[in-house]
Order: structure tokens, then C-alpha cells, then sequence
């Protein structure tokens, strides 16, 4: 299974541009996944130069609905109109977040204008071996940024998202594995544990944001929060690759404690991952 990760919040490569924002494609089996679309159109021109070509990408997956992930989605619905796009209920309504100045300000979606959009529920089956899931609201593990975004009631007053509209994919393909978290706003713990109890399955392999990186609350307790999240996670003995929400910070001090367990995936990196891989 090969990984590409197209947009991140970070490079290294001068000819790849680097934004807030995730896109990852995916391929095993014959089979191109695109997983999230960045904040803007950089994916496509990152693709370009990494010579990757998006138009016979067999299917897309938003993972939720702010504007960080879906900033390409239009584009690419224009460039791969067969290709069908799986979007969680509730990811194209209003989301927002209250900034340190109190603004409030909207992080959702542009309105989409193309067609081709597939609706999951809390549970959708894509094919043999590739699930999209959402996972219900759990004590314990939650990132204390969730605290600042909110979504809107039906009386149009500000309450806090619920991150129904948010989804994950776990994929069990040429041997192994795999899963993918757009930004874990569930928290990555509480996401593991959903997939062990639902599943019962640990992932060998596991890619994403775990929005640790505007952790509110002050340094000791966010210090502990991440020594708790990083004990969890050497405990399933996966691999892990993360990168966007994480945040630098929070990335190299669970790096200190995961060691060779964690690798930052930034935009360029191409990660060839294999049952053997994970058994080394």
C-alpha cells in the first residue's frame, strides 16, 4: 500500500507548497483514494510535481466539514466527475469557530457544485475491506481545542459541534491495517478504542491529524493529556504517521516518547507501508 501526502501544514521540498490543510491519496489493489482536499487548490499543483495524476482517482472521502479539508473538493469534482465523493451527514452545514479575539468566525464549506456526492451514515461500507465510520461522543481523551468550535442549532444560536459530521477510514488491504483520521477531533484514543470495540481490530497502521496543536489548557495539563495519549498509543503497538492539526510542538514531544512508533508525514512524504514493515 503506498501513501502520498499532498498537502500539509509542513515541507521540506522547495518545489511543494504547504498550507493548513490535509490531502492524502491512497493507493492499493489497482485502486487511487483521495482523503481529504486541503484548504485551497495546492493539491493539485503539489500533485503535479510530484507526478501524480488525480484524474483517475476511483473515489474521494471528505473527512468533516471545515474549510481545511474541502478547499479542493469543487475542483476535483470538476476534473474526476465519475469518481464519487463520500461525504459524512451534516459535514456541508455551518461550522464555526470563536478565535482568541472572540470572533466567531465560519470554518465550514463552500457550496458544492457538482454532483456525485455519496451521504454516509454513522457506518458505510465502500467496498470489501474499506469502511468509513463515526464515532459517538466519549469521555476521556477528547482535545481540549474542540472547546472553541461550534456548529448551529436549529434556532440559529451557537452550541458545540458535535463531530457527528466527522468520519474516519479504516482499510484492511494487501495485508494490512490501516487507519485514516482527517483530524481526530474524537480524539485518536477514543477513535482506537471505537475501532477495537466495533471491530475488533488495531490498526497496524495509523495516518492523520490528532488536533493537538491549540491544546487549551495550560502547559502541565496538556503535558500530562499528551504523556497520557502517548502511553495509549505505544500500548497498541501500531505505527503511526501524523502531520496538519497535530501541531510541531505536540508532534515532537509524543516523538520523545513513541520514538521510531511516530513520523511526522508531511507534504511529499510517500510511505510504502506492508505487513512486514509492520512486523519489524
Amino acid at each position: 500500500m503506498i501513501i502520498r501526502v499532498l498537502v500539509d501544514n509542513e515541507t521540506s521540498q522547495h518545489d511543494l507548497g504547504a498550507e493548513h490543510g490535509l490531502s492524502i491519496l491512497l493507493e492499493f489493489e489497482g485502486r487511487k483514494v483521495l482523503f481529504d482536499f486541503g484548504q485551497s487548490l495546492l493539491l493539485f499543483k503539489n500533485a503535479k510535481a510530484m507526478g501524480v495524476d488525480l484524474s483517475d482517482v476511483d473515489y474521494a472521502i471528505l473527512s468533516h466539514g471545515h474549510y481545511d479539508h474541502g478547499g479542493g473538493l469543487n475542483h476535483f469534482m470538476d476534473i474526476c466527475p465519475g469518481a464519487p465523493v463520500y461525504i459524512r451527514k451534516g459535514a456541508l452545514d455551518g461550522h464555526y469557530a470563536r478565535r482568541e479575539d472572540g470572533r466567531i468566525e465560519n470554518i465550514g464549506l463552500a457550496p458544492l457544485v457538482g454532483n456525485g456526492v455519496v451521504f454516509t451514515a454513522e457506518e458505510h461500507q465502500i467496498e470489501e475491506g474499506v469502511m468509513l465510520f463515526s464515532v459517538p461522543p466519549a469521555t476521556g481523551f477528547e482535545p481540549s481545542g474542540n472547546r472553541v468550535l461550534f456548529q448551529m442549532d436549529e434556532s440559529g444560536c451557537y452550541i458545540r459541534d458535535s463531530f457527528m459530521h466527522e468520519q474516519n477510514l479504516l482499510i484492511e488491504k494487501d495485508g494490512v491495517t490501516l487507519l485514516v483520521a482527517g483530524c481526530a477531533h474524537r480524539g485518536i484514543v477514543n477513535i482506537l478504542e471505537w475501532v477495537k470495540k466495533k471491530y475488533n481490530i488495531i490498526p497496524q497502521f495509523v495516518i492523520g491529524g490528532f488536533h493537538l496543536g491549540k491544546m487549551l489548557d495550560d502547559e502541565e495539563t496538556e503535558t500530562l493529556a499528551l504523556h497520557r495519549i502517548a502511553k495509549y498509543l505505544i500500548g497498541t503497538q501500531a505505527k503511526y504517521y501524523t502531520g496538519h492539526c497535530t501541531g510541531l510542538a505536540s508532534y515532537h514531544k509524543l516523538k520523545g516518547i513513541l520514538r521510531d512508533r511516530i513520523g511526522y508525514a508531511e507534504a511529499g512524504s510517500v510511505l510504502a507501508i506492508s505487513k512486514g514493515e509492520y512486523e519489524s
